[in-house]
């Protein structure tokens, strides 16, 4: 996932600088992992700004959830008949010369195929929504107790983690609740997508702190990992809406013209999900609750 986003994965026995207290790092993640939700000195702050998250949270998925809901426009009525007089498996429909036409002259893309497509996600335009989701997020996130750093690559940061989850969603819905704790099996995956990276960002400043971190510095490290927990959320909303919409189109109506429907409709989401998964037939049995293998897990029992 995320091609162009670039994230360090740097491990945490590499940032130790000489000299520096080699369990730093260890009683940071500890810190992040273990105590979302409060902070002594600043609980009311806290509090206020995990009720603005939700609200935003909320929002961005009834806003999604109306969308979805959408009927299709009049061209993608009439592409519709097209792409149903072709006989082939659907990924064969979705590399006809109709489909790939919609593309370019709708959203500007140049495939060769289908499959094509599917490799390029996630694409830059959607890149770029996720961006400006975690740009939202970031916004409404005051890390002024920090140190200063770019913005581009804590946003880098987020967008990426964004697709990770998102993937990882397929093979276990349940793995992030909405409590305000880590789930036991959400943790080390967040400690290695997010915590790890923005570590990596502020290690110069925070290795600087020779004595025990002050309250500020505490509630700004709580602080960005509440922005990490927010975008995970958001990715499993994401995630909810879009299979819960395919759901409801394949049933109504059926396997093959409820997944046309579905890549006519919303094309960058619906390659997307193809692309976690080995073949169209996978990603229909998870659409529909079945708990198929996602490509990765196809891989590995290979």
């Amino acid at each position: 996932m995320g091609k162009n986003i670039k994230v360090s994965t740097t491990k945490g026995n590499n940032v130790h600088q000489k000299g520096r207290k080699p369990h730093f790092h260890f009683w940071l993640c500890l810190f992040l992992t273990c105590h979302f939700g409060y902070v002594m000195s600043q609980e009311t702050e806290i509090k206020r700004i995990e009720e603005r998250r939700e609200k935003q949270r909320v929002d961005h998925k009834q806003s999604l959830a109306k969308l979805v809901q959408k009927p299709l426009t009049v061209d993608q009525q009439n592409l519709l008949p097209q792409l149903l007089k072709n006989d082939g498996k659907v990924d064969q429909v979705l590399s006809s010369e109709a489909y790939l036409t919609y593309l370019r002259e709708r959203y500007g893309y140049v495939y060769k195929n289908f499959a094509a497509y599917v490799a390029a996600m996630p694409t830059p335009k959607r890149k770029t929504a996720a961006l400006f989701m975690s740009k939202s997020v970031l916004s409404m996130t005051d890390l002024s107790e920090l140190p200063p750093t770019p913005d581009t690559e804590k946003l880098q940061i987020c967008v990426n983690l964004y697709f990770k989850v998102r993937e990882w969603l397929l093979t276990d819905s349940d793995i992030i609740n909405d409590t305000k704790e880590l789930t036991k099996e959400f943790t080390p995956f967040f400690t290695t997508h997010f915590i790890n990276p923005m570590m990596q960002v502020y290690k110069e400043a925070l290795f600087s702190i020779d004595k025990k971190w002050a309250d500020s510095t505490a509630s700004g490290l709580l602080k960005l990992g509440q922005m990490g927990r927010t975008i995970s959320l958001m990715a499993k909303d994401d995630t909810e809406v879009f299979q819960n919409a395919f759901r409801e189109c394949l049933d109504k109506h059926g396997s093959r013209e409820g997944l046309l429907r579905c890549a006519i409709a919303f094309p960058d989401e619906f390659a997307l999900m193809r692309s976690f998964f080995e073949d169209t037939a996978a990603l229909e049995k998870w659409i529909l609750n079945h708990s198929p293998k996602t490509k990765k897990e196809a891989e590995k029992s290979q």
